[in-house]
């Protein structure tokens, strides 16, 4: 008698368990609940992609993802590649985008004129495009089969991203499918698979893993490089500067104050050029160091602040709250830039009492700044 009844507890415990999940739909909604329901995640992926030489290239990603109601996507995120040919994080935090480029040591930006096309990088970028936030957003996902990657038993889940004829005549058809752990209620694995009149012809995989739920997570941040430049995407920042020894160009600007700034007005002393933007966080961090209680700038120098890529207002208000702390270049400031070659940020000249380049620096270089304190 005592056995039968912890047998028939074993049976109801069984059905209980396997009726939490009684369809392939509840896995696939409880996998969404999972990712919707966190206040922010972490982990890896590992992309398998076949190349053109027969050999197969892999990529890791470290994806961290934390929900924002700025974002286009719904989440913001901070996407590390890591691999043999490619070391750069895309980070979109705020509703503000940037790629950051180690091997370059660059931080490129997108101008206001080309917001459509930060838009697409931001949600059409490889790893978001293939990461589990946006899978679980799709509603067209069909359950496949049941099966069994690695020893573990994975629900295979497929959708059609493609099915037509080219111009060719031949069919092409490509399908997704993710595959999800019933224990775990995540996806683990991802396959892209492309056929070509009928025949499987290649099949990129993705791999998930060390997923790391943060319930009470802070806010997403990124700590960009100190020594990192900043540059509009697509330009190369380095090769129209002006070398030492040159003559520095003359040029003629305004203040807020409407006073007239000529640079030949000032030979007998050093100026400083400051070349520097807004949402640039190591111009940033160079105006903060200015500001420092502790930091005077030697009265031989004469210091002025160039931003040729925001408007009017917005350095206005940027001066308001941050208190920019030397005369400010309001007139025609991205022609004295485009005179001095600058095209990332900061970037400093500074010119000898002669009207010569003596220096040029980019970046920001804290030892620089020191040097020129009184």
């Amino acid at each position: 008698m005592h056995s039968s009844r912890i047998l028939l507890i074993a049976i109801i415990s069984f059905i209980i368990g396997c009726s939490q999940y009684q369809t392939p739909e509840d896995l696939l909604n409880a996998a969404r609940e999972t990712i919707s329901e966190s206040a922010g995640f972490d982990y890896t992926a590992l992309a398998i992609t076949p190349n053109p030489m027969g050999g197969v290239d892999t990529m890791i990603f470290n994806k961290s993802f934390k929900p924002s109601e700025k974002s286009l996507l719904g989440y913001d995120y901070v996407i590390e590649y890591r691999n043999d040919f490619a070391n750069k994080d895309q980070v979109y935090i705020n509703n503000v985008y940037r790629d950051v480029d180690h091997q370059n040591k660059l931080v490129k930006f997108y101008p206001a004129e080309d917001s459509l096309e930060e838009k697409g990088n931001i949600l059409n970028a490889l790893p978001v495009r293939f990461s589990m936030v946006r899978f679980l957003d799709q509603t067209d996902w069909v359950f496949n089969k049941d099966t069994l990657i690695n020893d573990r038993p994975l629900k295979n889940y497929l959708r059609i991203e493609n099915d037509r004829v080219n111009e060719n005549g031949d069919t092409v058809l490509t399908e997704q499918h993710i595959f999800i752990n019933a224990s775990t209620k995540l996806i683990e694995r991802f396959e892209r698979r492309n056929h070509l009149n009928g025949r499987l012809r290649q099949v990129i995989v993705y791999e998930y893993k060390d997923f790391v739920q943060r319930n009470d997570s802070p806010e997403l941040t990124y700590d960009y490089p100190s020594e990192y430049q900043s540059a509009p995407k697509g330009i190369s920042p380095y090769k129209d500067l002006l070398p030492i020894g040159q003559k520095a160009p003359e040029f003629v600007t305004r203040d807020e104050q409407n006073n007239l700034i000529r640079l030949s007005d000032y030979r007998g002393k050093k100026v400083l050029l400051n070349f520097s933007i807004i949402r640039c966080g190591y111009c940033l961090q160079s105006l903060e160091h200015f500001n420092r209680e502790d930091y005077q700038m030697s009265d031989t120098v004469v210091p002025i602040y160039i931003n040729p890529i925001d408007t009017k207002n917005e350095i206005t208000s940027f001066d308001k709250e941050l208190n920019i702390p030397f005369p400010v270049a309001y007139s025609n400031p991205a022609e004295i830039a485009e005179l001095y070659g600058v095209l990332s940020y900061p970037l400093f000249y500074l010119i000898d009492e002669e009207g010569i380049i003596e220096k040029v620096i980019t970046g920001y270089d804290p030892a620089f700044q020191e040097s020129i304190k009184s």
